[in-house]
């Protein structure tokens, strides 16, 4: 087996073994509590904005040049901020439910199939990427 093979099946299998990670916590966790819930989600967010920022802000700066850049990036958190108070929406977490063990186990179970169905194609455009290019294939497997 090739050098360039063995390093993008390394690099595929890293992104994976992240989301094993992620999932072990999922199942060592039984019954979370809201706290718990709202530190992870809150981490899992700031991962997604920091992959977010620092992939596409250096783009569009080299792209659009760095005032530019700033005016485009915070006139879209703009947006979305009038989004999220202009559209009624209410969120289990503000007010009390029975838990409904079933719905959530299915809901859980949805999101888990949602997950896989992102993460193939994307272990293989990761793996292929770093085929063509090792520089690209680094820059695809994010956490």
């Amino acid at each position: 087996m090739s050098s360039d093979v063995l390093y993008a099946l390394l690099l595929s299998a890293g992104a994976g073994f992240s989301t094993t990670i992620g999932a072990f916590l999922g199942i060592l966790v039984k019954n979370p509590g809201p706290r718990f819930m709202s530190a992870v989600l809150g981490l899992a967010a700031g991962v997604m904005l920091m992959v977010s920022f620092v992939e596409l802000f250096g783009q569009a700066v080299q792209s659009l040049g760095f005032g530019l850049a700033q005016v485009a990036f915070f006139s879209g958190m703009g947006i979305m901020f009038l989004i999220d108070v202009m559209i009624p929406h209410e969120y289990m977490a503000e007010k009390e439910m029975p838990a409904d063990k079933a719905r959530l186990m299915k809901t859980g179970m949805l999101v888990a199939a949602g997950l896989m169905i992102h993460n193939f194609p994307e272990g293989l455009a990761t793996f292929v990427a770093a085929l063509k290019d090792p520089g690209s294939g680094r820059r695809h497997c994010h956490p």
